[in-house]
């Protein structure tokens, strides 16, 4: 759904934080602030980490996703999440979720990988 009400001040903002643990690494979405005529009530969400390890599980509010094959297993997915050991990448297909809700996204085990030069 498009619209322009922003050109009259409307608008709705997401806030994403990140934080590594000592367990892995965490996101959290927190719920929309603002709103405007049209906005949608539930939305999916792409993850797309670089430069991190692979983590044991990918939990998404306490729900464990499962590990798919590779990205092109994503499209059409739910959920689910694929690492690509070459590229150091984890993509996470976060399933449908209210707006007006909180999400944490928990990568088990995951670390960032530190790159050195020389």
């Amino acid at each position: 759904y498009e619209t322009y009400a922003y050109e009259t001040g409307a608008f709705a903002r997401t806030t994403f934080t990140s934080e590594e643990r000592g367990d892995g690494i965490y996101f959290a979405i927190a719920p929309v602030k603002g709103s405007y005529d049209g906005m949608v009530k539930r939305r999916a969400y792409r993850l797309n980490v670089q430069s991190v390890s692979a983590p044991s599980s990918v939990k998404v509010s306490g729900q464990t996703l499962p590990r798919l094959g590779s990205e092109r297993d994503l499209h059409g997915a739910d959920s689910g999440w694929t690492y690509n050991l070459r590229d150091r990448r984890l993509v996470v297909q976060v399933p449908e979720v209210r707006t007006s809700e909180s999400v944490e996204i928990r990568l088990d085990g995951a670390k960032p990988v530190r790159f050195y030069t020389y």
